[in-house]
Order: structure tokens, then C-alpha cells, then sequence
């Protein structure tokens, strides 16, 4: 068999030399023995349907207890001279949708390119809009292990601590069930992970590659399953794009429709260039657009809510030597635009008629892949890539994470200077010294300590149990327990069992639930018990609450009265607040709060006390809630003001019971198996 290769006249292009020098990179290097999937053995070389490049370990690397029952340990070798993977491939796996769980041995080759950016399995669906993104993958990046899955609504990822060099052959456990995956790897604790939406099943059907896999181009894998050559084998600490060699960053699709803010720290190389793009299509006709760029050295904030394009420059231009670091502020507010660059700010309200950002798209940084999917609206001239550094970027108070390992996908990203420090490498204004290039260490003012600053100092010897987090008090120089639910006591070492839950306003219980894909989202009916001694909290939401445009029904107490708000699609409702009965002092009320269609109807007591129909037109008429419910308040690291846009300002302090969903003929039974802190006994 002969392969013909690419023939060069002169210079050898950059991209080739590139491909050529990290070929290993994105497979496999090593020995990968004792593999089993849901208990059952898979003998490596014996059932595999096609493979590439693996040979039997004779080597010393695998002659550590050899597999048994016949089984065979094999060598992947990563990527050949001409740049195909070293893999086998299995049948489909058959019952994988709702769990499964693999077993398995490895020892990594010696080479340093090993540790970098490797696959070592995956099963999925191929290819961005050919079939879906269903898919798992298990890799070594930065001499971790990185479990991905995806369940069609987006991409959880779990990382283990650093490998443990000095053994010989690591052990790796992983699985999942429903949305909740975990990760073992050697002595290592157990950690795990959720994915994100309404969706549990695995929906897989192609072969299990093991080592690596045999698509030529990654590109053909699902978004975050890839482990490729798009990017630099290091550690990117502030990410370094080339508009030359096409960068760029991708991140998942973002909700921001009514209120959208961008905040970015960057540093220029070139007058030109494409900062932060999304869009409702990828494509020429992108329908409404955000994008955030610079034009002959002005940056250009331009963005369509779907009629009309709306431009804002900066009447300064930035320096483009790379020796400032500019840091923007730019956004969308109802119908006004703002642009702030540095000390410099520029607004400007708008003619259209829209109030309201649509965009689908994955979120771009650096640039968009192709160029030719940028809406020729959205930039003065031809569109091309960032040249320069950028090391911050928040959309909506979400930081995007702007390393090989944050983003979704990302093509030539290096780093900014080359070393291992960088703008956020070392937490809470810690500050960062390098040892050598590739190593550092973190200078950290108090009250923080830990290899990144990012340990509370006063938690750093807690005896929190359970698996309680730590939260440190600064001014009594001391810290608390947040027990889990189930658990109570000073460090959480008591069980705890109730029938009614209490709430102290840092608690909550998230429950999700399991008939949502059966619910009649047009008539939604909750009721419940409560008590309570303050004024103000929140006691029920209903919805995701992952961004302020998402629906939501939500019941709470504002200055001592029972408050009722909604959002059916479009944030157009008035808050509801009953003023005639101050819900205070430890007694016992009832609630009970009816949504038809756009009908709103609350009662307090057994008494209706408020009616109102929050939407006359119906433009939207069903509550889609994503079969999640907050009780008492949201998740430890959640401001309540911030979640709810001002809404309530504080979580519950009281107790709740007797909570019922719809026309459900009981009371919720399972709410001591839901996730939950902080929350304590209230039958006494």
C-alpha cells in the first residue's frame, strides 16, 4: 500500500509543519489493558471490528501483571507518519441510554506528547448537524483524566486530580445514570457531574472507539468530545489568536434576549479583527446578531434584534503595538445599546421595533469558524479573525473559560507570553510567580490560601463531613458547615430526617420532576404550607433559573405579602402582590397558585385573593419549566437578588410542607433524595 503525500515547491507552509510536530498529540500513547463495560470483558484485539497502528505490549510499559482469562494488552502509539489515529473499534454497545459503567487499566508512554491532548475512548454521533451531539468520551489533557458526556442538551464535563506519575498502572472507573455522571481514578476521590437540560438518555448508536478513533478529521465529532490539535500543548492561561491561521474559540449557545452584557479584557495586535460573535443562524443571513469588533483600530459594537442593524464605535482608537490591556464593557438593554472602552462611553437607543435578542448559535471568541457564516452586517469590511490576546471574557456574569479544556472547541489558540501564569491562573487577586515556564506557584493575601488561592483559609483544616462544603466567616476569623441534605449538625456528622423541611435563607432543596414530559405546561397548579418570622424570601420557583429570559413561576414574600410573579416567554407580566394580610410571626398559611394559560389565580388560606390575566393577546400560554423546581432558595454560590432580577432579595427562613405539583393526588414524597443544603429538621 502507498500513500502520497502533499509535494512543496519552496517553504513548507507553517500549518503542515504544525500538523507534523504534534501528530501524537491527539490520540493515545500507551497500553490499555482490563477493559470492561457494564462487568462484561472486552478482550481488545480479539473483538474489535477494525483498528489501526495498535500492537501487543512487549514492551516493560505493560508487563506488569498481564491481563487475564486470555485478554491481551495492547500498545496505541497515537498518530503515524501521515497523521492517522491508532485505534479499534467495537460493535455498538448495546442498553447504554439510561446507564452504564466502564472498567478499566492503562499505563501512558513516557513521551511528554502523551499527557498533552489524548483520546482514549468515545462513542457518539457524528458530525455537527449530521445526526446530533449525543455522545461520551474519556481522554488525558494536562496529565488529568477528562470525562465528557452529552444527552442532546449539553456537554458535562468532569476532571480528576493530576495523575499520580510515580504509578505504574492507573485505574479508571467511570459511568453514568440519567444526567448524573462519575469519574475514580486510582485513589483518587470520586468526583461527579451533571448535564445540563431536560434530557437523560444516551442516544449512541455508532462503534466504541478505544485509543483513538478513525475519522481522519476531528471535526467530524461532536462539539466537546474532540481532543485535536486546535490547541498548543500547554497550559492556556491567557488565550493567545492568530487571524492568520484562522483562531478561534467556540463556547455553548447562551440565552441572553431581553438583557445582554459582554465585559473583556484584551490586548491587540492587529487594527482588525472579530472579538465575540453569536448569532440566531450561523450563516450569511444570521437573522439577529451580537458581535463585538475592531475596525482599522475603533472597536465596533453591532448587533440586529431583527430589523434593523445598530452600530456604536469607540471615538478612540486602541493600541495595537500589544502593550495596553483594553478592558470593554458592551451590551444590549431593552432597545439601547451601550459601548464603554476603557474610560471612554458611548450609548445609543435604537428605532427598531424589537426589544429582544434571538441567537441560537455557539458562542465565538477570537473569531468564527468559517468566516463566511458572519453576517455581512455585523462588520464593516470583509470579516477575518483577532489578532492579539484576550484573557477575559463574561457574558451575563458567566465567565467563559478561555482555556483548552473551558471551551467546546477551538482551532490554533496558544497563550498569550508562553508561561504557565496568567490573569486568573492564581484566584482572589492572588499573584502569580512562574518556576521555570511551565510551572508556578501563587503569592495569595489573606484570608486565602491553596495551590490557587482559591482555599478559604479559615476552611482549609475544617472538619466538615459528608461531604459538607466549608464557608469561611472573615470577621470572626472562623467557618461553618453547609450540610447536604440529609445531614445536620456543626460539621454535618448527624443524619438528619424530616417530614418538614426548615430553612434558615442560605438553604434550598432542587427538585426535578420526574412526570415533566407528561405535564400539561398550559394549566400548572402548585400549592403549599408555609410559616415563617421574616418579611421577605423566596418560596417557590419554578423553572432552570439559568438566566432571567427563561420561564418561571415563582411564589415568595415581599415586605411581609404574598408576592406571585411569571414569565410565559416574553417577561410581560406585573408582578402580583397581595397586600390585605401580613404573613408573618410563625403561623401556619396555605397557598395554592393556578396558572391556565395566561390566567394567573392565587388562593391565600382557601380564599382567593388575587386574579388577573397577565397576557390578554396569549402570545404564550405554556409555563416551560424544565421540569425543575427551587424550594426555599437557590444553589450556595447564587445570589437570590441577582437570580431573580430584584424580584425577591433574600432565600426562605421558615418551614415549608405538603407541597403538590399539578393535580398530583399526594404530596411530593422524595424530597430528602433531592439536591439541598442547609436544611434542617421542622417537625418539632
Amino acid at each position: 500500500q502507498v500513500r502520497f503525500g502533499p509535494v512543496f515547491l519552496g517553504n513548507v507552509p507553517l500549518d503542515y509543519k504544525m500538523q507534523q510536530e504534534e501528530r501524537e498529540k491527539a490520540g493515545f500513547l500507551g497500553c490499555i489493558r482490563d477493559l470492561q463495560v457494564n462487568t462484561k470483558e472486552v478482550f481488545i484485539m480479539d473483538e474489535a471490528i477494525r483498528g489501526r497502528n495498535v500492537k501487543n505490549c512487549k514492551e516493560l510499559i505493560c508487563q506488569v501483571q498481564l491481563c487475564q482469562n486470555g485478554g491481551t494488552c495492547v500498545r496505541f502509539s497515537g498518530r503515524d507518519d501521515h497523521g492517522l489515529y491508532s485505534f479499534v473499534a467495537y460493535s455498538a454497545i448495546p442498553n447504554m441510554s439510561t446507564s452504564y459503567e466502564f472498567n478499566l487499566k492503562f499505563k501512558i508512554d513516557k513521551k511528554p506528547s502523551a499527557f498533552k491532548d489524548n483520546l482514549m475512548m468515545f462513542t457518539g454521533q457524528r458530525g455537527e448537524g449530521l445526526g446530533g451531539d449525543d455522545f461520551l468520551a474519556l481522554g488525558v489533557r494536562r496529565g488529568r483524566i477528562i470525562y465528557k458526556f452529552n444527552l442532546g442538551s449539553g456537554v458535562a464535563t468532569i476532571i480528576s486530580g493530576p495523575l499520580n506519575l510515580s504509578l505504574g498502572v492507573h485505574v479508571v472507573q467511570f459511568g453514568r445514570l440519567h444526567r448524573n455522571g462519575w469519574l475514580k481514578v486510582d485513589d483518587q476521590k470520586n468526583k461527579t457531574g451533571t448535564s445540563r437540560g431536560p434530557l437523560v438518555g444516551l442516544n449512541v448508536f455508532g462503534p466504541l472507539y478505544v485509543g483513538g478513533y478513525g475519522e481522519y478529521i476531528p471535526e467530524l465529532l461532536p462539539p466537546g468530545s474532540r481532543f485535536s490539535n486546535g490547541f498548543q500543548a500547554f497550559s492556556i492561561s491567557d488565550a493567545l489568536f492568530n487571524s492568520s491561521r484562522a483562531s478561534w474559540m467556540k463556547f455553548s449557545p447562551f440565552g441572553a434576549r431581553h438583557e445582554t452584557h459582554l465585559q473583556m479584557q484584551f490586548r491587540p495586535l492587529a487594527p482588525d479583527g472579530i472579538l465575540f460573535y453569536m448569532a440566531q443562524y450561523l450563516s450569511a443571513h444570521s437573522g439577529d446578531f451580537f458581535c463585538l469588533s475592531l475596525a482599522r483600530g475603533h472597536l465596533q459594537l453591532r448587533y440586529n434584534l431583527g430589523d434593523t442593524t445598530v452600530v456604536l464605535q469607540s471615538p478612540k482608537r486602541v493600541d495595537i503595538r500589544g502593550k495596553v490591556w483594553h478592558l470593554v464593557h458592551a451590551g444590549i438593554k431593552g432597545k439601547e445599546g451601550y459601548l464603554l472602552v476603557d474610560d471612554t462611553n458611548v450609548t445609543r437607543s435604537s428605532s427598531t421595533r424589537m426589544a429582544a435578542l434571538d441567537t441560537t448559535s455557539e458562542l465565538y471568541v477570537g473569531g468564527v469558524s468559517p468566516l463566511s457564516a458572519v453576517s455581512p452586517d455585523a462588520v464593516e469590511d470583509e470579516p477575518t479573525g483577532f489578532t492579539g490576546c484576550i484573557r477575559e471574557a463574561i457574558l451575563n456574569e458567566q465567565e467563559l473559560q478561555l482555556t483548552e479544556t473551558g471551551a467546546v472547541a477551538g482551532v490554533n489558540v496558544g497563550d498569550c507570553d508562553g508561561t504557565a501564569c496568567g490573569y486568573t491562573v492564581c484566584s482572589n487577586k492572588g499573584s502569580c510567580h512562574l518556576k521555570g515556564i511551565r510551572q508556578f506557584s501563587c503569592a495569595c493575601p489573606k484570608p486565602w490560601t491553596g495551590p490557587t488561592c482559591a482555599v478559604p483559609l479559615y476552611c482549609a483544616r475544617n472538619l466538615c463531613q459528608n461531604g459538607a462544603p466549608c464557608v469561611q466567616n472573615i470577621s470572626t476569623a472562623s467557618y461553618t458547615c453547609t450540610c447536604p441534605l440529609g445531614w445536620q449538625g456543626k460539621y454535618c456528622e448527624k443524619r438528619a430526617s424530616f417530614s418538614i423541611p426548615k430553612f434558615i435563607g442560605q438553604s434550598y432543596i432542587k427538585y426535578t420532576d420526574p412526570q415533566y414530559a407528561t405535564r400539561n405546561l398550559k394549566l400548572t397548579k402548585i400549592s403549599l404550607n408555609f410559616t415563617t418570622s421574616e418579611n421577605d424570601g423566596l418560596i417557590v420557583w419554578m423553572g432552570t433559573a439559568e438566566s432571567a429570559d427563561q420561564d418561571y413561576l415563582a411564589v415568595g414574600l415581599h415586605h411581609g405579602n404574598l408576592k406571585v410573579a411569571t414569565n410565559l416567554g416574553e417577561r410581560i407580566s406585573v408582578p402580583l402582590i397581595h397586600t390585605n394580610i401580613t404573613l408573618c410571626c410563625n403561623t401556619w398559611h396555605s397557598a395554592t397558585v393556578i396558572q391556565d394559560r395566561t390566567l394567573i389565580k392565587v388562593y391565600m388560606d382557601e380564599k382567593v385573593v388575587l386574579f388577573e390575566d397577565v397576557d390578554p393577546y396569549e402570545r404564550y400560554v405554556a409555563l416551560n419549566y424544565g421540569g425543575v423546581c427551587y424550594i426555599g432558595g437557590f444553589e450556595l454560590n447564587r445570589d437570590v437578588t441577582r437570580v431573580t432580577s430584584g424580584l425577591f432579595t433574600q432565600g426562605f427562613v421558615g418551614k415549608i410542607k405538603d407541597v403538590v405539583f399539578f393535580e398530583d393526588a399526594t404530596n411530593i414524597q422524595d424530597l430528602q433524595n433531592s439536591e439541598g443544603y442547609n436544611i434542617y429538621e421542622g417537625d418539632s
